[in-house]
């Protein structure tokens, strides 16, 4: 009988322990359908849509706009405090009919609270409506990266007669081509204070680019801080009683009309103006007696030296 090899019996061993290793494995059929792996959508997504308005948001949370809106009343109205409203890049398109219809609607006066606050709007472009921007009753709101043109009044209205609008926030948007006013302040019987308004481009609106109105109440501490205002009716900023404003840093170039302002501060005020750059206006400067500004330098050419709060005036 011929004797195995040593490289025989290791082979034999090899091949043994595979089959016993492939023999244990026990039954290869799933016990069971596989669970699901994948997260859901809304774990992917955990906002709302918005695919059609007038939409009215009545509860706390993220909402964003799926495509461009069209509508022949309003477009998105918030009666919700702690809200995000992301318009996608989207546009809110109203009918231009000229009725009493707004792009978005900060509606804090059925708020349970009685204010709003918390809300964000951004990312998009609002046209066509009464008001592209309205906000009533609400506190401590942030809108950015807006464009809010063609409206048939003001690209934004902070409402404050008969209620109060405070510490709210406009930065980097467009406001341009509206009928009155780019953004307007007002605050009959209320207040509209604690307000910013911080690089934004307001042109061509129709009666001027920003308005602070304080006539029969209070429009205290609100500023404009890194604006560029160009080509607007009659004035870049007029504000009437509204104390303690801040105008800083802000560019002024060619107002339209027969008489025309850069900054006009009236009725009393005591502003502070500084650092503003003024260009083409009838007026560049008007600041009222109670105001404090900086020196307003009218020399052209190379200045050697000149106060860090000064306003240019050419």
């Amino acid at each position: 009988m011929r004797r195995k090899t040593v490289s025989e019996v290791a082979v034999w061993m090899v091949t043994a322990v595979a089959a016993a290793t492939v023999w244990g494995q026990g039954m290869l059929v799933p016990p069971g359908s596989p669970a699901p792996t994948m997260r859901t959508l809304l774990q992917v997504e955990p906002r709302t849509p918005i695919d059609s308005i007038p939409y009215t948001v009545t509860e706390s949370g993220s909402y964003y706009v799926t495509s461009n809106l069209v509508s022949t009343g309003d477009g998105i109205t918030i009666q919700a405090s702690y809200v995000t409203v992301d318009l996608m890049g989207f546009t809110l398109e109203g009918d231009s009919s000229g009725g009493s219809d707004y792009g978005v609607f900060l509606n804090g006066n059925t708020n349970e609270l009685d204010f709003l606050h918390g809300v964000t709007v951004m990312n998009g472009i609002v046209r066509g409506f009464f008001d592209g921007l309205r906000v009533e009753q609400s506190q401590g709101c942030r809108f950015e990266h807006l464009v809010l043109t063609g409206s048939t009044r003001n690209g934004a209205i902070f409402y404050g007669n008969f209620s109060q609008c405070y510490g709210n926030v406009v930065e980097d948007c467009s406001l341009r081509d509206n009928g009155d006013y780019g953004i307007r302040l007002e605050s009959y019987k209320g207040d509209c204070s604690g307000n910013r308004i911080l690089q934004c481009n307001i042109d061509q609106n129709a009666n001027g680019g920003v308005f602070f109105n304080a006539s029969g109440g209070v429009c205290r501490g609100n500023s404009v801080v890194g604006c560029t205002m160009v080509g607007n009716g009659s004035f870049g900023i007029s504000a009437y009683a509204a104390d303690g404003s801040r105008f800083e840093r802000n560019h002024f170039s060619a107002q339209v009309g027969a008489t025309t302002y850069g900054i006009r501060s009236y009725g009393g005020p005591q502003s502070f103006i500084f650092g503003n750059t003024a260009w083409g206006n009838t007026n560049n400067f008007a600041p009222s007696g109670a105001d404090t500004y900086g020196p307003i330098v009218t020399t052209s050419g190379e200045l050697s030296a000149s106060d860090p709060w000064a306003n240019f005036s050419r």
